[in-house]
């Protein structure tokens, strides 16, 4: 019966070389074990020894011997990470050992940011009510969210693998300045903060609804109504096949149509006093300006 695990921390360690990014092992040099290191933790030394081979055949071999240990990444309380803390050279980590493998673990005992440089960190959540899923899947199946100073982003994802309408990635990319936000419909909006451009995209409808309500002696529309006001500096351009402005009494394309017709329909003054009506190439532009209003509807 074993009384106690076989999973121990053997030593405390230095981190020898900054990690690799998506890399789980570091070399680690054991002070514990090896408290009289002099000099740089990462030197080497070389031995030249004599080999035999199966044949007889002796041959100089050079041996490289090192005091670090290579140790992989253990999670230990912190099972939701996806990689492992970005750790620098001469981060304090703790060394475990199981039984007497010859595999080494590690992980962070203290919060040394100091010595941190560029990190990353995702957290994974699973989405998925069943274990039957692939592997290449699992991503898929999860909520996840990275924060990523090495390449300049931050990615939340949802997933829709169990029951959600549909997924949402939002995305802020703060080396290329833009941040977007897309449902797996392919609606989605953009700002574009080098441009500063804003894009938004619907398969169907976009709405603008306000409930501004505050007084405002400086602009008598917004006293007591609720507004959109839209303040552009140079070009406005509106392209749709239809438009419709509606207030409270008119639609204004339709009004704009029926006022051209009405001016087209008027008659003038002739040189007897006599009413008379517009020459047939003036109406013809009437009836091509009111064409085009016509065209909006």
């Amino acid at each position: 019966m074993i009384n106690e695990s076989l999973l121990k921390n053997v030593s405390m360690g230095l981190v020898a070389k900054d990690i690799l990014e998506d890399e789980v092992y570091v070399e680690v040099f054991p002070f514990e074990l090896q408290v009289t290191k002099d000099g740089e933790i990462t030197a080497e030394t070389h031995h030249a020894v004599k080999a035999t081979d199966n044949q007889g055949n002796v041959a100089a071999v050079n041996v490289r011997q090192t005091d670090l240990i290579k140790a992989r990444w253990l999670p230990n309380g912190d099972t939701n990470r996806l990689e492992p803390p970005t750790v620098c050279k001469n981060e304090v980590v703790m060394l475990w050992k199981y039984s007497d493998a010859d595999e080494y673990y590690w992980t962070t005992p203290y919060n040394q940011l100091e010595l941190r440089k560029l990190e990353k960190r995702t957290i994974v959540l699973s989405n998925k009510s069943s274990i039957d899923v692939p592997p290449d899947s699992l991503m898929e199946h999860s909520y996840f969210i990275t924060y990523d100073t090495i390449n300049k982003r931050v990615h939340l994802h949802t997933s829709d693998t169990d029951g959600e309408y549909t997924t949402y990635d939002i995305s802020l990319n703060t080396k290329d300045g833009t941040f977007t936000l897309v449902d797996g419909k392919e609606n989605h909006f953009m700002l574009d903060s080098q441009t500063d451009t804003f894009t938004l995209s619907s398969n169907k409808k976009i709405l603008t609804k306000t409930t501004d309500t505050t007084n405002s002696a400086s602009n008598s529309l917004t006293n007591n109504t609720n507004t959109k006001k839209d303040n552009v500096g140079k070009d406005y351009a509106i392209n749709t096949p239809k438009f419709h402005v509606t207030n409270s009494t008119c639609e204004l394309v339709a009004t704009i149509s029926e006022f051209i017709q009405a001016v087209n329909d008027g008659l003038g003054i002739g040189n007897m006093n006599m009413p008379v009506p517009f020459d047939s190439a003036t109406q013809k532009k009437f009836m091509a300006i009111k064409a085009k209003i016509d065209s909006f509807r």
